[in-house]
């Protein structure tokens, strides 16, 4: 169980490592930086002062080159400066010139070397002489030499030289000068005549070219450091002493040029191939500068060295601060190795698992915390326990109802359809009713309008039948005349026996409608048979007239009693047509009544069948709505089954702790 100790503690010194390197590499960044500016302050000002010694140096050196010269100057001036006269009439040629001559104490000194060589023997410097001509100072004897080893006389001393202005202003001028690759101090002293004009000039100069080889020689061994040097820089940007190590030493005119201008500070250059760091110092009596260079490695090196030092003391300290943390870090989450245990107890199930706590440190405030969670588990795990039976008991229960309810529905669902095809069946029988009952009422209209027919018909057959009781009361009275009346009688009997038939035609489509009329017109074909036989007799009434009439003229005396007998008959028949026109009116109200009441059957069949619909409809609804509730009832017992199941697996985990 040290496993989640080590990676605990592993994981904080790694922390505290990298805090640490972050730390100390930033600290060590900035000692560096300002070790690195330190160092190269220290540096700068230790080339100034090196600088600066060497000026002093080149200071005395030239000093003391210049009293030399001026000692040497003195002499000979006390040999040259008295007796000297210019006889400019007279022209001695002196190498390739022909100035004036000049005398001194009354000897020519053109071409006489005698004076300047024994000075030279006696001081070890050379003189010159020179000899106004205009504008030009020619030399006419000298103890100098070029560089074949001739004489440097006929020439004229150059215009530009910073001595000539100043002779012809009757001044001296004491400076170095290179004069045939060879270095001088020298002193140009002006000679005037008793006019004060500048006529002759007297040079002197001192020989320091080995001293100064030697003293540049000795620069160039000469190191400030390790590989620092120190360097001379002439007023033409030439170097007479260059730093040591520098490989380019042209086309640095612009470097140079700034460096100089800040002197005494340090500036970093490159000649291409190196980088330096030097500092300049002006050199007045050159004009030289000083220059004391150092390469930018070495100045490096000391803070890189010093750098490695500190880094590596400082990976030292960290590695023994993070081993330190590290193995104090382990002591103290050693109870940790406990809660590990406790916690996999926990997750085990084994909710009994406590610690015992002695500590007063936050692993302690842990480790009690951990016991009060054992707590609060085991209370929470027996509250589950509960409420998963309770809920296991009451989704049985919901099962169960829901199982009676998901009957229930699927019985009422039946009833529902089995109401609904019977409403059905209803509304399409009101709807046959309804058509039954709009035909009926139209047959009744149309008995009625024949029934009124037929009363008109017999009402004319009784207006016909009251004509032949009026004929016939007339025969009785003209049976006398019978006879010649036979003729009009046969008409008049040709009349009824067309009456007759049209009475059997109308009594024959009145029982034709009783009978469409059904149980209503039974009595109205009783009525229409009796009409028809009526009919019938009357055609056998006529029939017989007919032979009564032909036999009128044979049988006159019976022709009384058969009229009476006629007369009966027309009576009877009369009596017959106003009962058969009574018949005819009650048919005609009895079917106008029904046509009425065939209307109101039909109105209220068809109310039926509206209301059988919407019945109908309303009883669909409900059959849907029954079928929505037995699927949320079906739902209902799938979700207290699935609930059921939920609290039996509820059950097993809370079952896995103890």
């Amino acid at each position: 169980m040290s496993q989640p100790r080590s990676r605990i503690a592993w994981q904080l010194a790694v922390a505290l490592a990298l805090i640490l390197i972050l730390l100390i590499s930033g600290s060590t960044l900035f000692a560096l930086r300002s070790l690195d500016q330190a160092n190269l302050a220290t540096r700068e000002e230790h080339l100034a002062s090196e600088a600066r010694l060497l000026v002093d140096q080149l200071n005395t050196f030239h000093g003391s080159l210049r009293e030399s010269t001026q000692r040497l100057a003195g002499l000979f001036e006390k040999r040259f400066a008295s007796g000297l006269s210019v006889h400019a009439e007279e022209r001695l040629p002196v190498a390739a010139l022909t100035p004036p001559a000049l005398y001194l104490n009354g000897q020519v000194l053109n071409n006489d070397f005698a004076l300047v060589d024994e000075f030279r023997q006696l001081t070890a410097g050379v003189a010159t002489v020179f000899v106004r001509d205009g504008a030009d100072f020619v030399r006419v004897t000298t103890s100098l030499n070029k560089q074949d080893g001739t004489r440097a006389i006929g020439t004229v001393l150059d215009h530009a030289h910073p001595a000539y202005q100043r002779l012809l202003a009757g001044q001296s001028y004491v400076g170095r000068a290179l004069l045939f690759d060879r270095y001088y101090m020298t002193q140009y002293t002006p000679v005037r005549d008793p006019a004060g004009a500048v006529i002759a000039v007297l040079f002197v100069g001192f020989d320091y070219t080995d001293a100064q080889a030697a003293q540049f020689s000795n620069l160039q061994r000469f190191r400030i450091g390790k590989t620092g040097s120190l360097a001379l820089l002439d007023e033409q940007g030439k170097w007479l002493v260059p730093p040591a190590g520098m490989r380019q030493a042209d086309g640095l005119n612009a470097v140079m040029a700034e460096l100089t201008q800040a002197p005494g500070h340090g500036h970093f250059w490159s000649d291409g191939t190196e980088e330096f760091f030097s500092v300049a110092t002006p050199f007045a009596d050159g004009p030289w500068q000083v220059l004391a260079n150092m390469p930018k490695a070495e100045i490096r090196e000391v803070t890189w060295r010093v750098g490695g030092q500190l880094a590596f003391g400082s990976v030292l300290a960290m590695i023994l601060a993070v081993a330190a943390v590290t193995w104090l870090l382990r002591r103290r989450l050693r109870p940790l190795g406990d809660l590990v245990q406790q916690a996999q107890a926990l997750g085990a199930g084994d909710l009994s698992a406590r610690l015992n706590v002695s500590s007063q440190d936050e692993i302690g405030e842990l480790a009690r915390s951990f016991n009060q969670m054992g707590e609060a588990l085991a209370t929470m795990v027996a509250h589950i326990r509960s409420a998963a039976q309770q809920v296991s008991s009451r989704s049985q229960v919901l099962s169960g109802l829901s199982s009676g309810a998901y009957e229930g529905i699927e019985q009422q669902s039946g009833e529902i359809g089995s109401m609904a095809g019977a409403v059905e069946e209803f509304s399409a029988t009101a709807l046959d009713i309804a058509d039954n009952m709009r035909s009926t009422e139209r047959m009744a209209s149309a008995n009625a309008q024949q029934t009124r027919i037929g009363r008109s018909s017999m009402d004319e057959a009784s207006a016909a039948l009251e004509q032949i009781s009026a004929a016939l009361n007339g025969t009785a009275t003209v049976v006398n005349t019978l006879g010649q009346r036979s003729q009009e009688i046969g008409g008049i009997v040709g009349v009824i026996t067309a009456i007759a038939d049209q009475t059997n035609l109308l009594a024959l489509n009145a029982a034709i409608e009783a009978a469409r009329a059904g149980e209503m017109g039974r009595g109205f074909a009783v009525v229409a048979d009796e009409v028809r036989n009526l009919a019938a007799r009357t055609r056998e009434a006529t029939t017989e007239i007919s032979t009564m009439i032909g036999s009128i003229q044979s049988e006159t005396s019976s022709a009384i009693s058969t009229m009476e007998q006629g007369q009966t008959l027309m009576r009877n028949g009369l009596d017959l047509n106003a009962k058969v026109a009574a018949a005819l009116a009650q048919i005609a109200e009895q079917s106008t009544a029904a046509g009425e009441q065939f209307a109101a059957i039909t109105t209220a069949t068809q109310e039926q069948s509206s209301t059988a619909t919407l019945l109908s409809s309303n009883l669909q609804s409900i059959a849907l709505a029954n079928s929505e509730q037995r699927d949320v009832v079906a739902n209902l017992a799938e979700t207290a089954r699935e609930l059921d199941r939920l609290a039996e697996e509820l059950r097993q985990e809370v079952g896995r702790f103890r």
